[in-house]
């Protein structure tokens, strides 16, 4: 059965193989941003990460407050497309086409279970990692150990900003490259987070079940509420829907 999700993978795996990046005059890597309505409003906030975010090649909605603004504002049906679940997808697909895998971010012990778990699950996947607690000056060795690598995919989890910052300022060291932040999800790679039951994901929950998992979170869903009143403010003509991205 084809979905928006293995549509999508399938086009990015033909995209690579053929090395077609819509013939831009820039050569650089595709990069990928998935979105929510955290990362809208913290985009309001902080223009650089606004700009980041903005220059990728693909924006995907990841998250139900997307889908939701795209209802109330252009009477759409965006699909909601889970950040990790491209990531696993595009793993999936990496393995049977014997191409590289990179995975940049988290706590040393996380990667190395993330490491660990996918070569059991993928015996012959071609896959590196480094972790993302990075001093200054380890940048030009790590880049040195990608490049040797020669990734095809390199998934980047620092949290937003800092991962959409670091993929636009070495993009263009890997014009052959899919890259794509993926936030928190080598935690739940690798074991340490659970993620919310299918059900849960169906019914456009799977924020509430984060909330649950993690109750820390709650300082940054606070900005949720505000999001909703920005939406319908762009709905009636108060603020501008270019304001926060939608």
């Amino acid at each position: 059965m084809h979905t928006m999700l293995t549509d999508l993978t399938e086009w990015l795996i033909d995209c690579l193989k053929a090395r077609d990046f819509s013939s831009r005059t820039l050569p650089r890597g595709l990069k990928i941003s998935t979105v929510n309505a955290e990362m809208i409003m913290q985009m309001r906030r902080d223009p650089s990460f606004d700009r980041d975010v903005r220059s990728a090649d693909l924006i995907i909605p990841d998250g139900v407050g997307i889908s939701y603004a795209a209802r109330v504002l252009k009477n759409m049906h965006l699909e909601r497309i889970a950040g990790i679940d491209l990531m696993t997808a595009l793993i999936a697909r990496a393995h049977e086409e014997g191409m590289r895998v990179f995975l940049l971010g988290a706590h040393p012990d996380v990667i190395r279970q993330v490491e660990a778990n996918l070569k059991r699950q993928y015996p012959n996947l071609r896959l590196g990692v480094h972790h993302g607690y990075l001093e200054p000056d380890e940048e030009i060795t790590l880049l040195e150990k990608i490049h040797a690598f020669a990734p095809d995919f390199i998934f980047v989890g620092m949290g937003a900003a800092r991962q959409e910052r670091w993929i636009e300022a070495h993009r263009a060291a890997f014009p052959a490259t899919l890259m794509m932040g993926v936030g928190g999800s080598f935690d739940v790679l690798a074991g340490k987070v659970r993620r919310a039951p299918k059900t849960w994901q169906r019914l456009g929950l799977e924020w509430l079940w984060r909330l649950k998992e993690e109750p820390w979170r709650i300082r940054r869903m606070r900005v949720l509420p505000l999001f909703v009143l920005f939406v319908w403010g762009a709905k009636i003509g108060i603020v501008r829907s270019t304001d926060y991205g939608t």
